[in-house]
Order: structure tokens, then C-alpha cells, then sequence
């Protein structure tokens, strides 16, 4: 090889590796960038689920404590007119009657809201309840299995035989 040859050969070489360090650069500023694009959305959607949630828990007591409270209260006057006069004693059932409903009506939505057993006993216990209502009278079985739990092959099996899985 002449001096002209090795000179365009090193030229080669070195625009080669010059090419290859700026695409290994390239390929970590897309990952650094995916990775930290990740990071956000999950901070943004931890924070969104994060304000419904207390939205959710807020508008539950404001509805049992604040409504339920003025609709006990509603109907505890309207029970001291039942006992005052014996006229007014069938309007008062009446009214009874319909602020029971009201009350419960209250304490459901209360309820859906922020399902008690939610935040008493966590995510899992929640899921539990509700595909035990949803399958109560039925010949559906939900099978609910939490990742945290540990995973038994024959409570499964066994739950296909009896009938009586629950996680």
C-alpha cells in the first residue's frame, strides 16, 4: 500500500467510527428520551388517577356526612309531627316513607363513589365483593387472582370441580 492508499483507508476508517459513535449517541438520546417520555406520562396518569380518586372520596362524605346528616334530621322533625296530631300522622308516613328512600339513594351512590371496603381493606378485597355480587344467583364464576398473590394451580382445578373457587 502507498502513502496515498493508507491516507484515504484511514480517512475511511476514521469517518467509519466517527459514524459509528454518533448513531451509538444517537440510539441512548432516543432512549434517555422514550425513558424519561415513560417516566412523565406515568407521573401525569399517577397524578390524574391520584385527583380522581380524592374527588371521588370527597363528593362520598359529602353526600353521607353532609346530605345523609340533613335528611336524618329531615325526617327526625317529621317524626315529631307524626306524634303531634293524627291527621298529619299518614303525610308524615308518607314523607317518612319517601326520605328513607332518599336516604338510601344517598348512601348507594355514597357508596359507589368510594366503596368502604375499598379503603378499608385495599383494591383486591373490592374486586372480591363485587365479583361475588355480580355472580350471586348465577352459574357465572369470575376467578380473580391479584399478581401480588402467589398463583396454586389446584385451587383453580379445584374450583372447576366444586364450584367454590375464591382467591
Amino acid at each position: 500500500m502507498d502513502a496515498f492508499e493508507t491516507k484515504v483507508y484511514t480517512a475511511i476508517l476514521t469517518a467509519a467510527i466517527v459514524q459509528a459513535i454518533l448513531l451509538v449517541y444517537f440510539v441512548i438520546m432516543l432512549v434517555r428520551n422514550y425513558r424519561k417520555h415513560t417516566w412523565l406520562y406515568k407521573k401525569g396518569l399517577f397524578a390524574e388517577i391520584t385527583a380522581l380518586d380524592n374527588e371521588r372520596r370527597r363528593m362520598s362524605n359529602e353526600l353521607h356526612d353532609g346530605l345523609g346528616s340533613l335528611l336524618t334530621g329531615v325526617k327526625a322533625q317529621i317524626h315529631g309531627l307524626e306524634t303531634a296530631e293524627t291527621g298529619r300522622a299518614e303525610i308524615a308516613a308518607r314523607c317518612q316513607a319517601l326520605l328513607g328512600e332518599a336516604q338510601e339513594q344517598v348512601r348507594e351512590i355514597s357508596y359507589n363513589l368510594m366503596p368502604k371496603k375499598l379503603t378499608d381493606y385495599g383494591l383486591c378485597a373490592a374486586i372480591r365483593d363485587f365479583a361475588e355480587k355480580v355472580t350471586a344467583g348465577t352459574d357465572t364464576q369470575i376467578c380473580f387472582m391479584p399478581m401480588n398473590e402467589p398463583f396454586s394451580f389446584s385451587r383453580v382445578q379445584k374450583s372447576i370441580f366444586t364450584g367454590s373457587f375464591k382467591s
